[in-house]
């Protein structure tokens, strides 16, 4: 019987040992238990694999009192991590790496417990380690990763992806840490640098990504390389061109190239891909009216308005087109035709009876009109400015002064004209001082060089 219990103890003792080895990813030579530390330690795998934590880190203290074996405080500082004592399971962590420095175990709760204390110096120590004794421990690169992100510190995510060796990584790791320090370049305006990354790491990326290839097109815009936005832009609506937006964004690049070809395309694909949107034919009929072709930009946007509310959106553009334009024989026309399907709407009879005023032409038909246009929106300051400015060109200085003070009282940021109009009527009052004062605002929000004439003329 004697011999049976020694036989049994000796196998224990043996399988601790095994049991030990298998848990670090070490070879380590251990000492040899007495029966007493065996049991301590057999009685504490046992809690721990039921999840009696407190059971098993009482059991595995008794066996490091009895053993001094550095070992026991690994499983140590598992069970306290467990029971959620960061502090002790990070300070018996610890004392075990010291021994066992290549334990991936014992490394990965160090990170955990010095994130869960918010020590971030040496969470960033502790990750700093697993990366560099375990480099195919993947992950560990991505949590160091988003915890730079967390910080918002795009130069630390830039410096830490340079220290990467690209070719070693899988292919999909690669290329998501491509495009971070591409994302982040962006986001620190270094766009010339940003397309350096591209050219020169081109096979780890996807160069399909759309949000790749939407940096791409922003920054050589932003240093400004058009015809290369351009190219990325095509590329992206092939990639995408659901989004309208991309179409508009294309054109924009279009006009930066100075390239009609171009500028004549990326029309030509939006209104193929979305035939019926009324804006796209207003901006590619303002492209027209520079040209000097004026029946072909009417007919561009004409084409789609069926009814009789379309046509006179429609004509309100043309002439708005025309007038910014200083065609303002062209504005009537549109304005006219407009006005000819109907009477009624209260911006166009505003903006024809503006157009008339500031060529003092038919101003008692613009009064006329202005009238009307107040009468469905009495508050409405561009209207009371049309209708100060109406009576301002009939000499009736007083009313005018009514009117145009009131369209001021009614807008929180008046426009620059607003602010020139009640000037030049404040001057024919006499009220030079005050005048003066709202040339100055005009100035301050338009910059119009002859209005700042203007004010030293005054002074």
């Amino acid at each position: 019987m004697r011999i049976f219990i020694i036989l049994t103890l000796i196998f224990f003792i043996s399988c601790s040992k095994e049991l030990i080895k298998e848990k670090s990813e070490e070879k380590f030579v251990y000492p040899n238990y007495d029966s007493k530390t065996t049991s301590y330690f057999l009685e504490g795998l046992r809690n721990k694999s039921k999840g009696n934590w407190e059971a098993a880190l009482r059991y595995f203290n008794w066996a490091y009192k009895e053993s001094k074996n550095l070992y026991m405080k690994k499983e140590i500082a598992i069970a306290n991590y467990n029971l959620s004592r960061f502090e002790k399971s990070l300070s018996a962590a610890d004392s075990a790496f010291d021994k066992y420095n290549n334990d991936f175990e014992l490394l990965e709760l160090m990170i955990n417990c010095s994130y869960k204390l918010k020590k971030d110096s040496l969470f960033i120590f502790n990750l700093d380690q697993m990366i560099d004794k375990f480099p195919q421990k993947y992950s560990y690169y991505f949590i160091k990763l988003r915890y730079i992100e967390s910080n918002g510190d795009l130069e630390s995510i830039v410096k830490f992806i340079n220290t990467l060796n690209l070719s070693s990584l899988p292919p999909q790791m690669a290329n998501e840490m491509l495009l971070k320090k591409i994302y982040s370049l962006f986001q620190l305006k270094r766009y010339s640098e940003v397309i350096k990354e591209f050219k020169q790491n081109i096979e780890y990326i996807d160069k399909e990504n759309i949000a790749l290839n939407e940096i791409l097109v922003n920054s050589h815009y932003n240093i400004k390389n058009y015809k290369q936005a351009y190219t990325y832009q095509m590329k992206l609506i092939n990639l995408n061109s659901l989004d309208i937006e991309d179409f508009y964004k294309l054109i924009l690049i279009s006009y930066n190239t100075e390239d009609k070809s171009k500028i004549e395309e990326s029309f030509e694909l939006s209104i193929k891909k979305f035939p019926q949107d009324l804006d796209l034919r207003v901006e590619r009929s303002k492209y027209l009216f520079n040209l000097g072709k004026y029946t072909e930009a009417e007919n561009s946007i004409l084409s789609i308005c069926k009814s009789d509310s379309l046509k006179i959106i429609a004509f309100n553009e043309l002439a708005t087109i025309a007038d910014v334009k200083n065609l303002k024989r062209e504005a009537i026309k549109y304005y006219e035709k407009a006005l000819s399907i109907s009477k009624e709407n209260k911006n166009i009879l505003n903006n024809y009876a503006y157009l008339l005023s500031e060529l003092g032409e038919n101003l008692d038909l613009a009064l006329e009109y202005s009238k009307k246009a107040l009468s469905k929106e009495p508050n409405n300051p561009s209207y009371l400015d049309t209708m100060g400015w109406i009576l301002y060109k009939l000499k009736r200085y007083e009313e005018s002064y009514n009117y145009v003070k009131k369209a001021l009282d009614y807008t929180d940021n008046p426009i620059s004209e607003l602010h020139k109009h009640f000037a030049e009527i404040l001057l024919v009052l006499d009220r030079k001082s005050e005048a003066v004062e709202h040339f100055e605002k005009a100035y301050i929000i338009g910059k119009d060089p002859k209005i700042l004439e203007k004010i030293e003329e005054l002074k």
